[in-house]
């Protein structure tokens, strides 16, 4: 009898490891390279671009858009895989794009975020972006002229952080946790044009639980210095009716934290250095001058960090998350003092021309 079960258990073992019964072949697969999301008739509308790899036709990619409207996000995905050819496969992807309308109703837009966070095979860095109108249009813009939306965001974000650092970029978890504590949060807004073929990076849709306003990238100006990637970018000021212009080669922002007799004081202190691409000769010849436009365009920079704390605080969103900085620091004061409107912000710039 010993031996008759020791068989029957190898049989078994070896019935397991002879494969995957239900296993999907490669070529199967329908890969979803980016998607987007829209509110419609009540539900929500589901949008994906799809890069069928392996065709026999000699690409070795093309791209494809299906879409799919129904009650919720859940069902649109599980149906437009039962209608599409091929399985479809959320692991590569690498965007998602949210329609105005989703945006305005915080209930529908809690859902399909969280909808989008439960599924296992969506990686939390997937990328959000927003448009104004509906997010399919914008999509299908793109895919005009890009083989792919998802590898041509992605890219650009790369391109972007070598080039002079992106201030603007949220990740699905990002945005999952921003919502379920109802915090306020900024998602990229983009378009597309289709003269230059480029896509635009437009400022931002300010979403607290819901839409609640959209901020233009010159608003938002501030969050590049606050963030400390304000390395490759140009600043601008205006002497004697003449631009000058100073380009930044180096940039490192520093936060303290401290309890005075008014409440909670945030310390924000920048420093940069940089050269002249563009000024009047007779405003650089000599120590003190240099000094002068040190001190201009440390000016500039404390106010456009201003300007932008202002704006975000106007919706009550903590743009430069002094809220988070403070709960790490010390979380018997975060717990007495509570949100942004409690803090007192103090900002200082420092500047060095290198020319």
């Amino acid at each position: 009898m010993t031996k008759h079960l020791c068989f029957l258990h190898l049989l078994i073992i070896s019935l397991m490891l002879t494969g995957c019964y239900d296993k999907i072949e490669l070529e199967e697969r329908g890969f979803v390279g980016a998607f987007s999301i829209d509110a419609e008739d009540g539900g929500v509308a589901l949008c994906v671009e799809l890069l069928a790899i392996g065709e026999d036709d000699g690409d070795n990619e093309k791209k494809d858009v299906r879409s799919i409207t129904r009650q919720n996000l859940s069902s649109a995905m599980y149906e437009l895989n039962e209608v599409n050819p091929r399985a479809l496969s959320f692991a590569l992807s690498k965007a998602c794009l949210l329609g105005e309308e989703l945006l305005q109703d915080a209930s529908k837009l809690r859902e399909v975020i969280g909808a989008l966070d439960q599924n296992n095979e969506i990686s939390g860095k997937l990328l959000i972006a927003a448009v104004h109108g509906e997010a399919a249009d914008a999509l299908s813009e793109v895919l005009k002229d890009e083989s792919s939306f998802g590898a041509y965001i992605s890219n650009h974000y790369k391109h972007a952080r070598k080039q002079a650092g992106s201030a603007l970029q949220l990740e699905l978890e990002m945005l999952a946790v921003a919502l379920h504590e109802d915090e306020g949060v900024l998602i990229p807004l983009i378009s597309y044009d289709e003269n230059n073929k480029s896509l635009i990076f437009s400022g931002a849709a300010l979403v607290k639980g819901e839409l609640a306003g959209f901020a233009s990238n010159e608003e938002l100006e501030g969050l590049a210095w606050a963030k400390g990637l304000g390395r490759g970018r140009l600043l601008s000021v205006k002497l004697d009716d003449a631009h000058t212009t100073l380009r930044i080669t180096d940039q490192n922002t520093r936060y303290r934290i401290r309890e005075d007799s008014q409440g909670i004081v945030c310390s924000i202190s920048v420093r940069t250095k940089g050269h002249l691409e563009e000024y009047p000769q007779d405003l650089y010849e000599n120590d003190e001058q240099s000094a002068y436009l040190e001190r201009i365009f440390a000016e500039a920079i404390v106010n456009e960090i201003k300007s932008t704390y202002a704006l975000l605080a106007s919706y009550d969103i903590d743009g430069y998350g002094l809220s988070e900085r403070l709960k790490k620091h010390d979380t018997e004061l975060y717990e007495r003092y509570g949100g942004q409107e409690s803090y007192k912000l103090e900002i200082t710039a420092y500047v060095k021309i290198n020319n």
